[in-house]
C-alpha cells in the first residue's frame, strides 16, 4: 500500500467497516488475474502472466478473499431483504385478520340485534 500511495496509483476503495474488516484491510490491494498461457517457473509450467518486473501466477490471487467478502455481503443483503419481505407479508396478514375480525363483530352485532328484536316480538305476543 505504501508504493500505491507513494506513486498515486488509483485503486478502488472498498466500503470497509473498521470494526469488522481489519483482516481484509491488510490484504489490500487485491489482485485478480487470469491467464490461458503457461509459463515455465523454476522448471515447472504454471498459468500466469509475464511482466517486465516479473511473473504473476494465476494461482497467487486474492479471489478467494473477495469471493468470501462478496458472499458475506450478499448473504447480509439477502437476509435483510428476506426480513423486510417477511415483515410486509405479516403486516398484510394482520390487516386481513383485522378485516375478518371486524366483519365477524359486525355479523355478531347484527345477529344480536335480530335476536333482541325477536325476543321483543315474543314479549309483545305474550302480553
Amino acid at each position: 500500500m505504501e508504493d500505491i500511495d507513494h506513486y498515486n496509483i488509483p485503486i478502488y476503495n472498498f466500503p470497509f467497516d473498521v470494526e469488522e474488516d481489519d483482516e481484509e484491510t491488510v490484504l489490500l490491494p487485491f489482485a485478480i488475474i487470469g491467464s490461458e498461457e503457461e509459463i515455465i517457473v523454476n522448471g515447472r509450467a504454471v498459468r500466469g502472466r509475464q511482466y517486465p518486473w516479473g511473473i504473476v501466477e494465476a494461482i497467487h490471487i486474492n479471489f478467494v478473499y473477495l469471493f468470501h467478502r462478496d458472499t458475506a455481503i450478499s448473504s447480509k443483503d439477502l437476509a435483510t431483504q428476506s426480513v423486510r419481505i417477511k415483515e410486509e407479508q405479516l403486516k398484510r396478514e394482520e390487516e386481513k385478520l383485522r378485516e375478518i375480525e371486524l366483519k365477524v363483530q359486525r355479523e355478531i352485532s347484527e345477529k344480536r340485534q335480530e335476536l333482541l328484536a325477536k325476543e321483543e316480538a315474543l314479549r309483545n305476543l305474550e302480553a
